[in-house]
């Protein structure tokens, strides 16, 4: 069946895709909006009992979308992140979906002091917490950081971001992250070392106790790395370089 219909765009990007334990389902996706002349991030929503509704767009401020990315909770509630580009630098954009009400309009999660972002992911939790993270270009030393933002139902996306490493310390150049029904988060980092151009796999734990711990490094030489966190709060990391490896937090 197709769910773009009636959208009045075209030039349909890469879509993403998430189901909740009720059954219920969103889809996100990037398209160019002949309205706004911009491109922008569409979504639509699926429930048993009337399928798929017809498409909505999330926002509509000039510039270039691309790679939204939705995640969603056990009762039907979801986030949504993604890229804004304008002029070349790219923000942060997040929005949330509430079952029963609907969508929130899109806040910016990067904060200030940045020239761009990049390499945006989300996980959400069965009980409606999320953490999004992101490549954080810094204006100041012009390296990429590592930058969280939590969400909750009750209280929405946090005021500012939290820098995970700080760009002295070298270039991330990648991110992924995984919450489990509790709120506990790992978030894994592909991080090259200032100076010495050497690489290594990092990950960062979070509690809504005790917040964001200080990375540790997984191992070294490798990148590319993903990320897993069981319901205890386990974490799992895997990588990889010439051969695929795993260490268990």
């Amino acid at each position: 069946v197709r769910i773009d219909s009636g959208a009045n765009a075209a030039a349909v990007g890469p879509p993403d895709v998430a189901v909740s334990a009720d059954g219920s389902a969103i889809a996100v996706w990037p398209a160019y909006d002949f309205e706004s002349q911009a491109t922008t991030v569409y979504t639509s929503r699926y429930v048993a009992a009337s399928g798929w509704s017809a498409p909505q767009r999330l926002e509509s401020a000039a510039g270039t979308a691309l790679s939204p990315r939705i995640a969603m909770d056990a009762d039907g509630n979801g986030a949504v992140l993604w890229l804004k580009g304008d002029d070349g630098q790219y923000r942060v954009l997040g929005a949330s979906y509430r079952a029963g009400t609907g969508w929130t309009d899109p806040v910016e999660l990067n904060g200030g002091n940045t020239v761009g972002a990049g390499h945006a992911r989300i996980a959400m939790g069965a009980n409606g917490n999320a953490i999004a993270v992101w490549v954080r270009f810094n204006s100041e030393t012009l390296r990429g950081s590592a930058a969280a933002a939590r969400f909750t139902l009750a209280n929405g996306w946090s005021a500012a971001p939290t820098e995970l490493i700080s760009p002295s310390k070298g270039y991330v150049a990648g991110v992924n992250v995984a919450i489990n029904a509790t709120g506990s988060a790992f978030v894994s980092m592909d991080h090259v070392a200032a100076g010495s151009n050497a690489f290594s796999t990092r990950a960062a734990r979070f509690t809504p106790a005790g917040g964001w711990e200080v990375p540790s490094v997984v191992t070294e030489g490798r990148l590319f790395s993903d990320v897993a966190v069981d319901a205890d709060g386990n974490g799992t990391v895997v990588f990889t370089s010439s051969s695929l490896g795993a260490r268990r937090y």
